[in-house]
């Protein structure tokens, strides 16, 4: 029997080193990624990433690192987990090429541990004010903030209640730098 093959894979954590809460330095983060058997682990910035090689069963990874991170600092800590697949999918859909372009920054991608459904991008889509547009991107949620972030309605806690899940965002640049990272 063959062995598994190895693939590149992204953790991406909720809630972490956001706003001055649950602080976890990077250091760590690997160092906490390695101890739970995701080999290679490498963080990119301070907001809570980490890449790492393993045999294909994501879920398994996602799981073992939201234990070993919940051992560590005695909180839960939610964490989902895309392979380079997913991860390019939703670059190649860009749906708002012209804010990636431009705007990077106020491009958000959300992630959740499980599909989201079309239902939940019409509820977000009827939250939207201040030239914000939602629409799928490979598989996630696209968020364009066209007023920026810190105005909007579509904040943690109404995006999750519309979603019926906990999602974690990262932006358009830090996307791409993960599709980067996760490549062969």
């Amino acid at each position: 029997m063959k062995p598994a093959k190895i693939q590149r894979y992204a953790a991406l954590l909720r809630g972490v080193n956001v706003g001055g809460h649950r602080k976890i330095p990077m250091a760590d983060l690997a160092r906490i990624a390695a101890e739970a058997g995701l080999a290679n682990p490498q963080t990119l910035l301070q907001s809570g990433n980490v890449v790492f090689e393993a045999a294909p069963r994501a879920p398994e990874a996602a799981a073992r690192l939201s234990l070993a991170l919940e051992r560590a600092f005695g909180e839960a800590i939610d964490v989902t987990v895309r392979d380079h697949a997913a991860l390019t999918a939703v670059v190649e859909a860009d749906p708002f090429p012209e804010a990636a372009t431009r705007e990077p920054n106020r491009l958000l991608i959300l992630f959740a541990p499980d599909p989201i459904d079309t239902t939940a991008i019409e509820r977000l889509s009827a939250l939207a004010a201040n030239g914000e547009r939602v629409a799928a991107a490979g598989g996630e949620v696209a968020i364009h903030y066209g007023a920026g972030v810190g105005k909007s309605r579509l904040e943690g806690r109404r995006v999750e209640k519309a979603v019926g899940n906990w999602v974690t965002a990262r932006n358009w640049n830090t996307v791409r730098k993960l599709v980067e990272m996760t490549a062969p």
